[in-house]
């Protein structure tokens, strides 16, 4: 249970993640994702075309992190890009599918950029990946976020973007 949340903001922990999970059900599957795989990417996000939505919190799995890079900024590491896979529902030749879409979490210029890229067929018959989206989100007063908002947490050290085997791996080993 997460302790020392003011009562006037006590609420926003009953529904903090992107499907309204609670703080408790995201720190469960982070708990689960780490002992599991050793890694979880924690990002936070808000919802495309509304820009006085309450931020979420999403946990996303390893296996859906296809890359990422950090750099050093300043005096310390920092996650300057990230490509997640994921799926989305689309019309595809009159029926409804789900579709894999790309994200891609990346600092230009200083600033962050949620760019997000579908999977299209020229007339060649080649499928190329296409960028549908280019959003780069303000703070308040109109700022851009100098920052990727998004942490990769490791099962050992913590948030890093070090690889680590899970803490299962060893019992794996055991066996």
């Amino acid at each position: 249970t997460i302790q020392g949340v003011p009562q006037d903001r006590a609420d926003v922990l009953q529904s903090l993640g992107e499907a309204s999970e609670s703080a408790d059900r995201i720190a469960a599957n982070l708990a689960t994702e780490l002992v599991s795989v050793g890694r979880v990417i924690l990002i936070v996000g808000a919802p495309e075309g509304d820009a006085t939505a309450r931020p979420f919190v999403s946990a996303v799995p390893a296996e859906a992190v296809i890359s990422w890079r950090e750099d050093l900024i300043g005096d310390r590491k920092r996650l300057t890009g990230l490509v997640v896979q994921g799926e989305e529902a689309a019309e595809v030749d009159g029926q409804t599918r789900q579709v894999p879409v790309w994200y891609e979490y990346a600092l230009v210029d200083g600033a962050f950029h949620l760019r997000k890229w579908i999977e299209q067929t020229g007339q060649d018959g080649k499928a190329r990946r296409v960028m549908v989206s280019d959003v780069s989100p303000t703070k308040a007063g109109g700022r851009p976020w100098n920052e990727i908002p998004a942490l990769i947490v490791n099962a050992c050290s913590g948030i890093a973007t070090d690889c680590e085997d899970s803490p299962s791996a060893d019992l794996v080993e055991l066996n």
